[in-house]
Order: structure tokens, then sequence, then C-alpha cells
């Protein structure tokens, strides 16, 4: 006899055995033990859960299940919306990140970085976690606040830094370096909590606070001092910058409001990438570079290859906010983002275009779109200078490639 069970927009499957499979889809969580399916979870029934080790109730972007994998009966993980990571042990559940009983809100994750695969550090909305390469860690953010916990690391991979709120809410950002000791703090610049920075050495470091009114902010190994940036057709300093890149002391490349900024170890330059308007589509958001001369930057949809002066443009097919490239070489390069636009159907149904959580890999000659595993769209992405394996940040948690 064949045995059913209804779902909304089942996705992923896994199990062990015939008396023991998992599923998973957009609002449900469900299981069958060789003769009946059980639901665990649903959001058709208040946003309720059933099973001991996870609170009674989540929020509803919590129960867009993404991914269920069964290793054996007793080792079952589970991964939703929202930051939502379970374990199952054979007995119960545990909340390995996730919203609490309290209700307290979800670690947000928006920044990644490392010095090894075996020593990954997470950034978030209210603290930072730890990977050991065994299993995470939770490190709150204590007498700092922060929606973002900004996280990077410099050239050599050996030296990562974070951005932390103070908690005067004076707009004062902490900045941070890891060392022997821990996190030991070494500056301070005004800005807003969405930052991002880049940095070839311990004395060679910057931060971009972005958005309008952006700054840029250099630490020279004694004090930080803001830098003025050229204007162009296009675009001026102080609008809308966005990501920052580099290779060397003197290879530092800066983007947003459709135009790209680059320090050759004197002077900056500026070059307009797109006809800049108020618009998404001529945007620019992440941007990567191997050489003075060379680099790749991720648009609306599209890529742009920049050699000297000229700019290439290849389109990819969609509308997606291309907000992270990384690279293990010219020849070996990820852009990740999600769909920006949403289109109307019948019955005045919004549906969104193209699936969130979108990756597009180049392999020297093409660009060719892969299957991301991901429902919300990527944020930050990092590669480990170890073993090369690329690791991105989602709202369902953290997604690996070896």
């Amino acid at each position: 006899p064949v045995t059913t069970v209804s779902m909304w927009n089942a996705r992923s499957i896994s199990g062990t055995g015939p008396n023991d499979v998992w599923a998973a889809g957009d609002y449900d969580f469900v299981h069958f033990d060789g003769t009946t399916w059980n639901v665990l979870a649903t959001d058709q029934a208040g946003n309720t859960t059933t099973q001991p080790g996870l609170p009674a109730r989540l929020p509803a972007q919590a129960f867009q299940f993404g991914r269920v994998r069964a290793f054996a009966p007793n080792d079952v993980w589970l991964l939703g919306g929202r930051g939502l990571l379970a374990a199952y042990d054979g007995t119960g559940w545990s909340l390995v990140w996730g919203q609490d009983d309290a209700g307290t809100d979800v670690l947000l994750m928006s920044s990644i970085a490392g010095r090894s695969s075996s020593d990954v550090w997470v950034g978030g909305r209210d603290g930072t976690r730890h990977f050991d390469g065994q299993r995470w860690t939770f490190e709150p953010s204590g007498d700092h606040w922060s929606e973002q916990n900004t996280l990077f690391a410099d050239v050599s991979g050996q030296n990562v830094f974070r951005v932390m709120g103070t908690n005067t809410w004076d707009g004062t950002l902490d900045i941070e370096h890891l060392d022997a000791s821990g996190w030991t703090s070494f500056g301070q610049v005004q800005g807003n909590m969405w930052t991002q920075g880049w940095a070839s050495g311990p004395s060679d470091v910057y931060i971009l606070t972005q958005g309008t009114n952006s700054t840029l902010y250099h630490y020279d190994g004694k004090t930080f001092a803001p830098v003025a940036l050229p204007c162009n057709a296009t675009s001026c300093y102080g609008r809308n910058l966005e990501n920052i890149a580099g290779s060397a002391p003197d290879n530092v490349w800066i983007v947003g409001a459709g135009s790209l900024f680059r320090f050759d170890g004197t002077a900056w330059t500026a070059l307009a990438i797109t006809n800049y308007v108020a618009d998404i589509t001529n945007e620019v958001y992440s941007v990567w570079t191997d050489g003075k001369t060379h680099g790749w930057i991720g648009g609306a949809g599209v890529v742009f290859e920049v050699s000297g002066n000229q700019v290439t443009q290849t389109s990819l097919g969609g509308h997606e906010e291309l907000h992270t490239l990384v690279g293990r070489g010219s020849g070996d390069l990820f852009v990740a983002g999600g769909s920006a636009y949403q289109v109307a159907g019948p019955g005045g149904v919004f549906t969104t275009q193209r699936a969130y959580g979108c990756v597009f890999h180049f392999d020297g000659t093409r660009w060719t779109e892969q299957a991301s595993g991901s429902g919300p769209a990527f944020g930050t992405w990092w590669v480990s200078p170890d073993d090369g394996s690329v690791w991105g940040l989602t709202g369902g948690g953290v997604v690996r490639q070896a």
C-alpha cells in the first residue's frame, strides 16, 4: 500500500531505512515510522511544534524548513529559516541555533571569517559563534550592541577582525583583533551598524560603513582616520558604498552607487561601472580582485569583469542582488545572493522571480548556476585559507562546499 502525508512545498527527504524516514517542507516537518506519518512541526496550526527540546512556538519564518539529513536513527539534523538549526539524538531535539522558549530573537547571521576550516567565526545579532571543527559555541555580545557583528580576515587569512557597536548607542564602533588571548579592541570609528572590512595585515585595516553617507576609515598601525574618495560622473564619495576587497596594500577596490574606486598605494581613482540612478538594476554590490588591473564586480543579475579601465558585462539571466564574490583564483570564482524582484500572478498572488540562495560559478571561461540548497538569500561568503573550502551564510544557516 502507498502511505501519503499532506505537506506544503516538500523540499527535502532523508532516512536510515524503511521505518525511519524524515521529510521537510516550507511549512511542515514529518516523520515516517514504517506505518504512519507523524507531523512533528507545522505552520498550519499556529506555528506549533510537539518535539521535546524545541520551543512550543517558533517564528513563522523558522517553518520554512529547507533541509533534513538523517545520518543515523539517533543523529538527525534539521535546517529552517531565521537561523533555525536543530539536532535529534534519538530521544529528543536540541536547538543549536534559533529562538528560545522566552521568544528572544534568533541570531541573525551576517558575516563569516576564520583562520582555517576548524577555526570559523560567524557574526550576527547579539553575538558571535565559533566552530572548532567539531561543534559550534556561542559568545554573547556582552557590553556591546550590534545588529551585525561584522567579521573579516586579512589577505593571509591568519588575522581575523570584528566590528561591534558600543553600548553608548552614539554610533561608535569598536574594532577588535583576534589574537592568542582572544578578542582585543584596537580602535574605534563612527558609523552605522552596517559595515564591511578589508585588511592586508594588522597595520593596514579598512572599515567601510555602508549605505547613504558612507564613510571609509583606514588604520595605519596607530590610529583610524577617514579617507576621502574622488567623485566621477555618476557618483560622489559618501553615497551608497557597498563593499570592499583587495589583494595587497597597493590594490584596494571599493564599489557602490554604480562605481568602482581603486587605490594603487598612492591615490584613489574612480571608474563608472553603470549609469547609476536610484534604481536597483544599476547598483553594484560585491567586488573581488586578483591584481591592480583585474577583478570582478557583482550587480543586479549581472557581473562585470574589469581589465584596466575596460568593463565587460555578463548577464546571469535574472535580477538577483549579487552581494558576495569570492575566489580561489582567477579561474575559480563564486558569486551569490538572492532574488530582488516579485511578480504578480493570477489573482494578485505575488511570486518571487527565480529562487533565493542563488550561486554562480566561474571556471575561467563561463559562469554557470549551481544548486545551493538554500531557500533564503545568501549574504557573506568566505574561503578557508587552509583547504580552500567555501563557506556561505544564508538565513537558514551555514552552507559549506568542500
